[in-house]
């Protein structure tokens, strides 16, 4: 699944991430999500599941691949 936003490759926890005001799925990444006031409803659990690291490791096969 991707951000619908940047396109980038979610994470197990972006991907379960949904709108505190209907329920539904953000589809969006942390980053993008840090620029709306959107209140949203979460899994902590799932949040260091993958790490930071392979989070940028995703994010650098994003942009290698765009061009």
């Amino acid at each position: 699944m991707r951000c619908i936003c940047c396109n980038v490759v979610l994470t197990p926890f972006e991907s379960t991430v949904r709108s505190a005001a209907d329920n539904s799925f953000m589809d969006t990444c942390e980053r993008c999500l840090s620029f709306s006031n959107v209140q949203t409803l979460t899994r902590e659990d799932l949040r260091r599941e993958v790490g930071i690291d392979f989070a940028v490791f995703i994010d650098n096969i994003d942009t290698e691949f765009d061009n």
